[in-house]
């Protein structure tokens, strides 16, 4: 073989040297170099915690936070909880509490706040007046945020249970009545990535050289748009409930015995403007119950109501001296049914269950925000009789397709589905037994009719009040729990009619109302605007799938020159004890013909100045700010 010239070998050498270091740094598989990729920088936390500042606040009926007040939030809420400081609202006398709570829809935009707060209650007329608050953990780190909020007992002034029980011919025990307790009061707030819920810590420190008996409770008010639902009742305000009975108790992970009691949850369902929010408060205390008085809802921690408040029981926690007690419990945000709030309990404390869905359609078409409703009859029957106590477990609504889906632990279940102006179901209520295999459950509500109003006075078209009279086919469904009524398919007397009226609805100044949808059957339509003008009346028949139109005529007949027709107490969405919006406030004014309305809203300056200038009736309508 000849030689190669020295410069070539030197090449070659070269060569084989590169081809040499390429193959100890090449990936066995593709013989692809390896590239030094630049440093990656760690994720962005989806947690934080943080002082507010005026970009954090939120945006609704009840929306409260102010600059300075405190944010906790992930990738699905955000919360707002009170800086320190008397505030003097609804039960909010005292700072340190969560106020506002936004969730946030499938793009991270925030849904309006339809919460007042909640606030634990310790005796019964005690709450904590936190002094300090502070970040604990600002999650930075990806790790749970954590805001913690310390001070001690104090009154709480707008509830006082010892008034209402001493209305009842009894006596609150002394034990529970309002007196200083040598208590020192920490909650802590914390928020992972991925939650749905705030969990919160209290820790009660005796700083006493002597056992301390207490109670605990917990104070809500929803207050906005929402309707109140606990397990056993359904939903409303029932005065009391007793302690759910243990043979509705189901299996879990997380309670010492395997058996967790259901009623260890309540929640406010988002309705109206509302819609697509839903609150929960989740707890692990067995036999708890609630009372509810002047738009506050009440739960009691580990024992049946009246036999705390009536002294039958002595109080059921104790602080040591010297030391501490705890308690830990789940403030929820939901996607505005009971359902999703239930679904966070079974995963907090690991309940199994059984997914069943369906779909709710009239006609073959789907029925949008339907109804529906799973309860259990104790006794067994398989039938339900209006009288009889049934144990409601779950609910929820319909999508836009009219599908809904819900979660139940193994048992046997009754279905019921409700659709405002829609008779029941022909098939009447669906037995399930739900063992260990997903089920599906539809139901086909009967066609409905229709009905559109127009009405005009000697100017013009105008607002009027549209009354129904006649007997609903299908009045609302009841539960009977110790001598109290709550609804089965939402809260039957937040806006209930007279008897004989079976529908009402206000027309606004055009003069045309939205399309009545309602159970066939003979009606009476009323037309009316207050006492100064003409009422007008005409019979109607509402045929499945047609549509009856009414044209209505009114006219002044009482010359008021020189007076004003007017409401000197109103109140709307801005006190505890009234869910009516501004909107609806101003519609209901209208339609009534008034003049001239004053807000008399508890503790809130209430301004309907910009609520008249986007429904356009300034001239219709004047107002005076708040007494």
């Amino acid at each position: 073989m000849p030689s190669l010239p020295a410069s070539r070998l030197s090449q070659a050498s070269c060569l084989l040297s590169l081809c040499v270091i390429l193959s100890a740094c090449s990936d066995g598989n593709d013989n692809q170099p390896t590239v030094n990729e630049p440093p990656v920088d760690p994720p962005v936390s989806t947690v934080s915690a943080r002082v507010a500042t005026e970009g954090d606040l939120l945006a609704g009926p009840l929306a409260r936070g102010r600059p300075g007040d405190f944010v906790l939030e992930n990738e699905h809420l955000r919360v707002i909880i009170q800086k320190a400081g008397r505030q003097w609202l609804s039960i909010g006398t005292y700072g340190g509490n969560i106020i506002d709570v936004s969730r946030k829809d499938a793009a991270g935009a925030m849904l309006p706040d339809h919460l007042e707060e909640f606030v634990i209650g310790l005796n019964i007329e005690n709450t904590p007046n936190y002094t300090d608050i502070r970040i604990e953990k600002d999650g930075s780190d990806g790790e749970a945020a954590v805001i913690c909020a310390t001070g001690p007992d104090d009154l709480l002034e707008l509830a006082n249970a010892s008034s209402a029980i001493r209305d009842f011919g009894a006596t609150l025990p002394a034990s529970a009545d309002d007196r200083d307790l040598p208590i020192e009061i920490e909650t802590c707030y914390s928020i992972a990535p991925g939650a749905r819920y705030v969990t919160l810590d209290t820790t009660f420190r005796n700083e006493g050289s002597t056992d301390l008996p207490i109670y605990l409770t917990e104070y809500m008010n929803g207050s906005g748009q929402v309707e109140f639902f606990q397990p056993h009742a359904g939903f409303g305000e029932p005065l009391y409930t007793p302690s759910c009975p243990e043979e509705t108790y189901v299996a879990c992970d997380a309670v010492e015995g395997g058996m967790c009691d259901q009623c260890n949850f309540v929640s406010y369902s988002g309705v109206d403007g509302g819609t697509g929010v839903s609150y929960g408060l989740i707890h692990g205390e067995q036999r708890s119950s609630s009372f509810s008085t002047v738009g506050i809802n009440i739960v009691v921690y580990g024992e049946a109501t009246l036999s705390l408040i009536l002294g039958i029981v002595p109080p059921n926690y104790t602080v040591p001296a010297d030391g501490e007690l705890s308690l830990r419990r789940y403030f929820a945000v939901g996607d505005g049914s009971v359902a999703s709030i239930a679904d966070i309990r079974n995963e907090l404390f690991g309940i199994e269950t059984v997914e069943v869905s369906g779909t709710v359609s009239s006609n073959g078409q789907p029925l949008e925000n339907a109804q529906v409703a799973v309860y259990q009859v104790l006794d067994g029957s398989a039938q339900v009789d209006p009288d009889l106590s049934v144990f409601m477990v779950n609910h929820s609504r319909t999508d836009a397709a009219g599908k809904y889906s819900l979660a139940l632990p193994p048992g046997e279940y009754i279905m019921r589905a409700n659709m405002e102006g829609y008779l029941y179901p022909e098939s009447g209520p669906a037995s399930l037994s739900v063992a260990s295999t997903a089920l599906t459950q539809d139901f086909e509500m009967p066609q409905s009719g229709y009905l559109d109003v127009t009405v005009i006075d000697e100017t013009g078209p105008g607002p009027a009040k549209v009354q129904l009279v006649g007997f609903d086919p299908t009045p609302p469904l009841t539960n009977q729990v110790s001598g109290n009524e709550a609804g089965v398919f939402g809260d039957f007397r937040a806006d209930s009619l007279p008897f004989g009226v079976a529908q009402a609805t206000f027309i606004d100044r055009n003069g045309v109302s939205e399309r009545i949808t309602m159970e066939p059957g003979e009606y009476q339509v009323v037309v009316s605007r207050g006492p100064r003008y003409s009422a007008f009346k005409q019979n109607v028949t509402i045929l499945p799938g047609q549509v009856a139109t009414v044209q209505a005529e009114i006219v002044k007949l009482l010359d008021t020159s020189g007076f004003v027709h007017m409401d000197a107490h109103v109140h709307s969405i801005d006190s505890p004890d009234a869910e009516v919006t501004r909107e609806e406030r101003v519609a209901v004014m209208l339609a009534e013909g008034l003049d001239f309305f004053t807000p008399s809203d508890h503790g809130f300056r209430a301004d309907f100045t910009p609520t008249l200038k986007a429904m356009g009736v300034e001239d219709l309508i004047g107002r005076r700010g708040q007494q």
